[in-house]
């Protein structure tokens, strides 16, 4: 919620959407949406990794879709698995800031980010037998 307005068009509005990453290896993204700063997507997305794989990770990015390319609206700071991974088919729900810069972001926790340029809800539950760990963009 509360996005950045990044359209090129003159009466334009942002048309987002979100970028998820797990340890930067694998991504997915969800819809755009057009002409909307505080979009909702209620979708699942889902990963799936080997017993082997070593989660550490999510970050989750939002860009907005214009005909001439994209522009980064903003990214969560790195959001632990550990504890998710610890308590399977449990749902853990997120409210996250997102900050332009994705070094200020790292420093979230530091105090040292710039004013936040917007908001993601989300939640994540690693399912273990399916082996699937979905996120769910909702209220994003």
């Amino acid at each position: 919620e509360e996005l950045l307005n990044r359209d090129m068009k003159i009466l334009g509005v942002s048309d987002p959407f979100v970028v998820v990453k797990i340890n930067g290896l694998q991504q997915k993204q969800t819809r755009v949406i057009d002409d909307e700063l505080n979009p909702k997507w209620n979708e699942s997305i889902g990963f799936i990794f080997d017993a082997e794989t070593a989660l550490d990770e999510v970050v989750l990015e939002v860009w907005d879709s214009d005909p001439g390319g994209q522009e980064f609206l903003g990214q969560t700071a790195p959001i632990g698995l550990a504890d998710i991974l610890n308590t399977p088919n449990q749902v853990h729900e997120f409210t996250e800031e997102l900050v332009l810069d994705p070094m200020n972001s790292k420093a979230k926790s530091l105090g040292k980010h710039k004013k936040p340029t917007g908001r993601v809800y989300f939640s994540i539950c690693w399912k273990l037998g399916a082996s699937l760990v979905e996120g769910d963009t909702q209220d994003v």
